[in-house]
């Protein structure tokens, strides 16, 4: 028997012999002079007696718990319940990441250290009891003190409102001081992140010299005007006590009646500016509507599609005469696009619903972003980080570290006289392209030289807003495979091991249909099938590129072949064993 054991104290500082890394405390003396020593887990019966500084007898029934963790385990485990308390901004689960891999470089083996779920519960009721109860109705939300400031204890919290709807809204001291030197805003909002018991999260961004930056982050109950006004005139106010003035030139937003009211309420001298994107998405989706998507694909037609997307761009005092132009071509073609075009001169010509000053960007070019595109790839990034619906408090740890990051950019660029976040490279071309034209528009007034500048980037936007609807699916997808990931962390390997596996299927199908998409083909429906001798082998005509092509089809792949013979990229594909002919 190893009789080996060294002397420990118990967490109430008592003498305790560790042997086997169990610990064990005294329970009684013998008359002979033994010691009698018991398991300190009150509910293990194992004993040891000792005699002499000797272990003369040991219990041979097993313990049942797991045995004391030697020192350094002991003291990851204690970094982990440190971390998980200061650092609130990460996830449990990444902390735990991050402390094994320390461990394990440090060591060479992090195998004595218990899997995540051994640890899960005592790590999540560690921080659970530093953080306010999860709220169960807007009524019963209370703001602690400690999540009134940010990271660096500057005033964070400035409206936690409940009339006439529920809003609450943070923006640092610093982001109110970015705000008032910045003149050009966006604003949107987003379900997806709005945390439970709230409508939408709404974000306020500024675009300096170098990048978009969020600002302001809120919940809102409702998307009512009242419910804007409050978030506006709160802003103010806020920034009124610090001696900051808020005077934005322009905000720019999407196309919504209540949030456009309640600007021209709280910042009368603002203007209020639409976003291009959500124009184009507007004219598409009527132009879908109508049934009009395939003749849109005619050429002649298309061009004056990409007149009616080019109209934000053009001079105010052309776009009469333009869109009079697209209606007699239009309607001379068929008249299925009269219904169309009443919408376009409805809502936004005729200056009935939407007047052609806010939707119409053609003095602000060079000047101000013309979407909120940059806003919406945030709110992406944002949804990748957290929980659909998430609690209330998660949220606000997120709110609260994205502050901390955009001071950190600001810093630096304002500092380096550089970026943050380099713009894509065909961006940067179409905003020259729309800046040069508009110039030399000005110079030459050759209004239909200028008009061929604007197709050539409407035409962009056609394609991007006819295939939208599969980016669409591919990200609600990724969306779902997230929460999916955050699923399998709470059941068993085998069972997510299982799932694993059918998310694998349905990724092979996703990007198999994507290359087929992006290979744009259009088939020609021509079976040759009779061509082979192979029953499970087919073949049929395609246009590639414009190019005649040949799939012959195999159990297992398909392979598309030029007329010149030469095989296409991304042409072998694997599927499913069944022939093609099925």
């Amino acid at each position: 028997m190893d009789t080996k054991f060294t002397w420990s104290i118990t967490q109430k500082g008592e003498k305790a012999l560790l042997y086997k890394n169990y610990l064990y405390r005294l329970r009684r003396e013998n008359k002979n002079g033994s010691l009698v020593y018991v398991c300190t887990n009150k509910s293990c019966p194992r004993v040891i007696t000792l005699k002499n500084d000797a272990i003369i007898q040991c219990d041979v029934t097993r313990h049942n718990h797991d045995p004391r963790l030697t020192d350094d385990v002991q003291n990851v485990f204690t970094g982990l319940k440190r971390r998980v308390i200061t650092d609130v901004d990460k996830s449990i689960g990444k902390i735990y990441e991050e402390e094994v891999k320390k461990f394990r470089r440090a060591n060479g083996s992090a195998a004595t250290i218990p899997i995540f779920d051994t640890w899960r519960s005592t790590l999540y009721n560690t921080r659970r009891a530093i953080l306010p109860i999860i709220p169960t109705s807007l009524d019963s939300i209370t703001i602690p003190e400690s999540m009134s400031f940010t990271h660096t204890n500057e005033q964070f919290l400035f409206c936690n409102s409940t009339t006439p709807h529920k809003v609450i809204a943070f923006a640092s001291e610093t982001g109110l001081k970015i705000l008032s030197e910045n003149h050009h805003w966006n604003a949107d909002g987003t379900f997806r992140t709005a945390p439970a018991l709230f409508s939408q999260a709404y974000y306020i961004h500024v675009w300096d010299e170098y990048s978009m930056k969020p600002m302001v982050y809120s919940c809102l109950q409702d998307k009512s005007q009242e419910t804007y006004i409050n978030l506006f005139q709160s802003l103010v106010q806020y920034a009124e006590k610090r001696n900051v003035i808020l005077k934005p030139s322009s905000i720019l937003i999407d196309f919504e009646q209540s949030s456009i009211n309640a600007i021209n309420e709280v910042f009368p001298s603002t203007k209020v500016k639409c976003c291009h994107f959500h124009y184009a998405q507007n004219i598409w989706k009527k132009l879908k509507k109508y049934g009009l998507k395939k003749l849109s694909k005619e050429e002649h037609i298309r061009r004056e599609i990409a007149n009616i997307i080019s109209l934000p761009f053009v001079p105010r005092n052309e776009i009469n005469n333009s869109m009079e132009h697209i209606i007699d071509v239009l309607c001379n073609i068929d008249s299925k696009f009269e219904k169309f075009t009443d919408y376009v001169l409805n809502n936004y010509v005729e200056d009935v619903r939407f007047t052609s000053d806010m939707w119409n960007h053609f003095d602000s070019i060079g000047e101000r972003s013309r979407t909120n595109n940059h806003v919406e790839g945030w709110h992406r990034q944002l949804n990748a980080r957290v929980r659909t619906h998430s609690d209330l408090w998660a949220w606000y740890n997120e709110a609260k570290s994205s502050e901390e990051s955009v001071m950190i950019r600001h810093e630096q660029e304002q500092a380096q006289k550089r970026t943050t976040r380099p713009r894509k490279a065909k961006n940067i071309r179409d905003d020259k392209k729309l800046k040069l034209g508009k110039n030399k528009y000005i110079l030459d007034q050759d209004f239909d030289a200028y008009q061929k500048v604007l197709r050539s980037i409407s035409h962009r936007y056609i394609d991007i807003l006819k295939d939208a609807k599969l980016a669409e699916h591919a990200i609600v997808g990724l969306f779902h495979l997230l929460d999916m990931i955050l699923f399998l962390k709470t059941v068993k390997p085998i069972k997510a091991l299982q799932i694993l596996i059918s998310i694998n299927h349905l990724c092979c199908i996703l990007v198999h249909t994507v290359m087929f998409y992006r290979m744009h083909l259009t088939i020609r429906a021509e079976d040759n099938s009779s061509t082979t001798n192979n029953p499970t082998a087919a073949s049929t005509t395609f246009i590639l590129d414009n190019q005649p092509a040949h799939a012959t089809a195999h159990p297992t792949a398909v392979v598309f072949i030029h007329s010149s013979g030469d095989t296409c990229d991304d042409s072998l594909i694997e599927l499913s064993p069944r022939p093609i002919s099925e």
